[in-house]
């Protein structure tokens, strides 16, 4: 399994803490949050991963050019002139990965205690288009599955906007999206979208004729774009991530 990640974002939620800074820089635990995901993709045996940058992107270079992680092979999707978004960062960054392994998509913020060896063995026993980890937590933001577990719809519970897959009108599961998944390493060429995008609108454009489907988890969890949540994440590290050091 290769990866990208999502390191571009602005990070405004975090206020003055990304202002000088870009959030996959943040620290946590005594190390940034780019490297703590590093360190656990590493343990997984997950080498050749794909970075992209946008606010502060020269520090996120330095960074890894800094690195003393041994075997990464780290690439680096350059969206200085222009912030894609999820969606159209995976369509640009998948663009630099070769090969027929499975690719792990991981925004640079979240946390967990996830088994990444579980979500690939999951992912080569589907085999579906797209693998979306999804957990029964708090959002307004929430993704519907049906009986089988393939994405149907999206609602904003704050808002009432609602979303239907084309074709689809089974909503058995409300679950909100943890921002990890696995793709197959065709999927982003089949994306009709261009520019600028959201991965969910992308996702929910693909579920109609491809199979995007859920891989429900109970593990621990972090949002750590959150100053309410980036509070709780130094004992989280602390307890779950010590043993990918070792």
């Amino acid at each position: 399994m290769k990866a990208i990640v999502f390191a571009a974002g602005l990070g405004t939620r975090l206020g003055h803490l990304t202002h000088n800074k870009p959030k996959a820089l943040v620290s946590v635990a005594g190390k940034p949050l780019l490297g703590w995901l590093l360190i656990k993709l590493k343990y997984y045996s997950i080498c050749d991963i794909v970075i992209n940058v946008h606010h502060h992107a020269e520090q996120i270079v330095d960074f890894i050019n800094n690195l003393k992680i041994e075997g990464l092979n780290i690439k680096i999707s350059d969206e200085t002139d222009f912030l894609l978004d999820t969606g159209g960062g995976l369509k640009k960054a998948a663009k630099l990965l070769d090969g027929n392994e499975p690719i792990l998509v991981h925004n640079v913020d979240i946390l967990s205690n996830l088994d990444f060896f579980d979500l690939k063995s999951e992912f080569l026993r589907t085999n579906p288009d797209a693998l979306l980890v999804v957990k029964d937590r708090k959002s307004s933001r929430k993704l519907f599955f049906d009986n089988s577990g393939l994405l149907s719809g999206w609602i904003n519970e704050t808002s009432g906007e609602f979303i239907s897959v084309e074709g689809k009108s089974d909503y058995k599961e409300k679950l909100g999206y943890c921002g990890i998944c696995v793709v197959n390493p065709k999927l982003p060429c089949d994306i009709d979208r261009n520019g600028a995008f959201g991965l969910i609108p992308a996702f929910l454009d693909l579920a109609a004729k491809k199979t995007i489907k859920s891989y429900k988890v109970f593990c621990n969890y972090i949002d750590v774009g959150k100053p309410e949540t980036l509070k709780l994440a130094d004992d989280f590290v602390n307890k779950y991530y010590k043993e990918f050091c070792l």
